[in-house]
């Protein structure tokens, strides 16, 4: 055995479990825990949700640099223009709606940052079950109009749409540090 596997910490418990009990768990590899698929995953998908530090760095400058914000201006489902256009059809859907309905500020960026989780993960699915129909669409016909015009709607549709939540969800993330930080701690004896 090579030495760098001879030389892994497994936590016996898992070690010694029997197999109808493994898929429970995983083997803690030189930590010492012991973390179930479950938590594996949510960490993944928090991971995942959770803008770097690229993203946030300048206002998500990066996605400034790919036309995210002038994109979001168009959205059909409140975007600027369409916010102007509809009036009053369109509340609910603005971040100023969101505060105003949990009357907090703190609380009502928590909420529009989940919902731009919730948004994002539609246009996820429905572009990747698009990608999927136009290269089964392609490999059928080998039609490259229908080919280009099958991936220019999926990027109008899904890629962009789901720029624009991150971009948004890292412009909110910033927001709410800056928030938070002003926000005198719940722990200091200023608030007894």
């Amino acid at each position: 055995m090579p030495p760098h596997i001879q030389n892994l910490d497994l936590d016996a418990r898992v070690a010694d479990q029997s197999s109808d009990q493994c898929p429970q768990a995983t083997r803690s590899v030189a930590i010492g825990t012991t973390r179930t698929f479950k938590e594996t995953i949510v960490d993944a998908i928090k991971a995942y949700y959770t803008p770097t530090a690229l993203e946030r760095k300048n206002d998500a400058q990066v996605y400034r640099y790919v036309g995210a914000h002038i994109f979001r201006k168009f959205l059909p489902t409140g975007g600027d223009y369409a916010q102007r256009f509809f009036g009053n059809a369109m509340r609910g859907w603005s971040i100023k709606d969101s505060i105003k309905q949990f009357k907090d500020k703190k609380k009502g960026l928590e909420a529009y940052i989940d919902s731009t989780c919730v948004v994002e993960t539609s246009h996820v699915i429905a572009g990747a079950a698009l990608a999927a129909i136009t290269l089964s669409l392609y490999a059928v016909n080998h039609n490259k109009t229908s080919l280009a015009i099958m991936t220019s709607i999926n990027i109008i549709g899904n890629l962009y749409p789901s720029l624009v939540q991150r971009y948004n969800r890292a412009r909110l993330t910033n927001t709410l540090e800056k928030l938070e930080s002003r926000t005198p701690s719940q722990a200091s004896p200023a608030s007894y």
